[in-house]
């Protein structure tokens, strides 16, 4: 069974190990910048907020399995002051014997005490876990590219140019508010 709790400086090695072995090259260990790069991201920023923490799931053997990372921010809607939850990479283990990893700390993160929870390129996988939980998913300023025929680029809805190739995908934001 695993645990779900805040992300500790001890969990960066294995969180960005875990990263670097789902998410990019396959190897078991991360590079010292990737160790560095979560670290200050997850852990050291300025607006870090220890209400709204980025998440981790450990195992039993005390292994990290899965994690998602948070973003907190805060902003004003009105005269009121607003805590905002901008959830980061969402990482599982593929190997570990729980498949719903994802969607517990997806869930759990979503229970936070953030006035508003937000994703900024989430895959169509990871929308729908979203739209699982009761939340919306819109897109935010992004127009999927359409195909520019014999020019061998993308053109957006609104006419500029860019540089997907055509038939990708674009991501989706996705946004909840809590109260």
């Amino acid at each position: 069974m695993s645990e779900i709790r805040a992300l500790e400086v001890r969990d960066i090695e294995q969180v960005a190990a875990l990263y670097e072995r789902v998410v990019r090259s396959g190897a078991n260990e991360a590079s010292p910048g990737l160790v560095d790069y979560f670290r200050r991201t997850l852990l050291d920023h300025p607006m870090s907020d220890p209400d709204i923490p980025s998440l981790v799931s450990e195992d039993d053997a005390g292994r990290i399995v899965g994690f998602i990372g948070s973003h907190p921010r805060q902003a004003r809607l009105g005269e009121q002051q607003i805590r905002i939850g901008c959830s980061g990479q969402l990482v599982s283990d593929p190997v570990h014997g729980n498949p719903a990893v994802g969607a517990l700390l997806m869930r759990q993160y979503l229970a936070g005490p953030q006035d508003l929870t937000i994703t900024d390129g989430a895959t169509p996988l990871v929308s729908e876990m979203w739209t699982r939980h009761g939340r919306s998913a819109w897109r935010a300023g992004l127009h999927p590219p359409e195909p520019d025929e014999g020019r061998g680029s993308t053109r957006t809805r609104r006419g500029g140019r860019g540089t997907r190739r055509a038939g990708s995908t674009s991501r989706i934001r996705v946004v909840w508010r809590h109260r």
